[in-house]
């Protein structure tokens, strides 16, 4: 409603208006606000007196918009006499105009005001971004030439512009360093809101690629929190050893946090990977439950342990003997099988179906029912 105007309710009776109606009836009536609506859409709110054009433009005759305008002291003219306008109109006009201004105004500064607010919270956040890690734009550059793409939408660096994403969002406390950065779209990007997921990975993972060192190092640590964290590892491994040696209850927090633990867990998956016919497990993405169950082994058995079941599930019969069956890691560290593999007891049948289990009896006895009674003597 920018071209709206105001009008008393009873403009109809006002002393003006009343010998207009009397004189031209409703049509009168109806040219005079249909003029006030022309006025309303110039910048001064005045008309040119060129009668003719306005006749024109109303379809009415150019003798009633002349008495109109001159006949009833409803407008007044301009020194030149070359236009005409109307006091009250202008009058209302200035008070909705000031309004405006005001409103205008105020909206502006309190636009301006959350704005420099969002700004100033911006720069406090990157600052504290900063000071848990940095990147220098070799680096950022390093990074694009390696992704060549949005690691979201997968578009080419041809196609998009890509922007740096923080993983973990700086306002939700993420660090500034090229651990903390991946390539995305603006669009991507925009869409993202609190996400964190780290979509490198999932590229590295389809593309059977590893991704750059420098992407995965740590933010740097003065050498007092260097010292400081490595006295708390230290004194976290001593007391999961000195637990584990005591027998005490299983504490998968402090095992989690154990660097020792932390190492095999590494090393095991690792010898796990490397053995034939088995589900891959990733070092990276371990579920927790899975971990908590290795860890759970690692109490119960010890290190030693753990190294020798690995050692036989590398050594088994079942997967040399040409069996498709894959042993997950899921598996491996489920405790009833686990206690089986560690006796012995899997050293032939470890991962194998029922189905694996049948053929073989089949290809020792002949057919079904013969191995039936090879199988229970």
């Amino acid at each position: 409603m920018n071209n709206y105007f105001s009008h008393d309710s009873n403009a109809r009776n006002s002393d003006k208006i009343i010998p207009l109606r009397a004189k031209h009836n409703a049509e009168g009536y109806g040219v005079y606000f249909m003029i006030l609506e022309r006025l309303r859409e110039e910048n001064d709110y005045s008309s040119v007196k060129d009668y003719n054009m306005l006749a024109f433009d109303l379809r009415v005759s150019s003798g009633l918009i002349k008495s109109v305008v001159e006949d009833f002291g409803l407008f007044s003219f301009t020194e030149d006499g070359e236009r005409f306008y109307s006091e009250g109109f202008r009058k209302r006009m200035f008070f909705k105009d000031q309004k405006s201004e005001r409103l205008r105004d105020s909206a502006q500064k309190k636009w301006k005001s959350r704005e420099e607010e969002n700004s100033s919270k911006r720069s406090e956040r990157l600052a504290n971004a900063r000071k848990k890690g940095t990147h220098t734009a070799e680096e950022w550059g390093e990074m694009i030439d390696f992704f060549r793409c949005c690691l979201i939408c997968g578009k080419s660096t041809d196609e998009v512009v890509i922007v740096k994403d923080h993983i973990e969002p700086i306002y939700q406390g993420g660090s500034d360093g090229i651990e903390n950065l991946q390539p995305l779209c603006k669009s991507c990007n925009s869409r993202k809101g609190p996400d964190n997921t780290d979509h490198r990975i999932k590229y590295c993972t389809e593309n059977a690629c590893e991704m750059p060192a420098k992407c995965e190092k740590t933010p740097a640590k003065t050498p007092a929190k260097c010292l400081q964290e490595k006295e708390r590892k230290e004194k976290e491994r001593k007391e999961c050893a000195a637990q584990r040696a005591s027998g005490e209850n299983f504490n998968f927090s402090q095992m989690r946090t154990d660097p020792d633990a932390q190492t095999l867990l590494a090393e095991t998956i690792t010898a796990w990977n490397k053995i034939p016919h088995v589900v891959k497990c990733d070092a990276l993405h371990t579920p927790e439950f899975i971990q908590l169950e290795f860890f759970q082994r690692l109490h119960e058995h010890g290190a030693d342990k753990i190294r020798l079941a690995v050692a036989k599930m590398a050594d088994a019969y079942w997967w040399k003997s040409g069996s498709t069956t894959k042993a997950s890691f899921q598996t491996f560290v489920n405790a009833e099988k686990f206690q089986k593999l560690i006796d012995g007891i899997y050293d032939k049948d470890f991962g194998k179906t029922p189905k694996d289990k049948n053929a073989d009896k089949r290809s020792r006895f002949g057919n079904p029912e013969d191995a039936k009674k090879g199988a229970f003597g």
